[in-house]
């Protein structure tokens, strides 16, 4: 295999392993936000 094959697929693998990192963190901001957001409705209504 040629140097530049290796590093062609060595940067995709990268590419990809960022993109799934990205997803991840996303994901669980968009969780912890979701209840954040919740949590503060449902204190507003109670407080009401």
């Amino acid at each position: 295999m040629s140097p530049s094959g290796l590093f062609y697929e060595n940067s995709a693998a990268r590419c990809h392993l960022v993109v799934g990192v990205i997803k991840v963190v996303f994901v669980e901001r968009m969780v912890f936000y979701g209840n954040f957001l919740r949590s503060n409705v449902n204190m507003r209504i109670e407080s009401t």
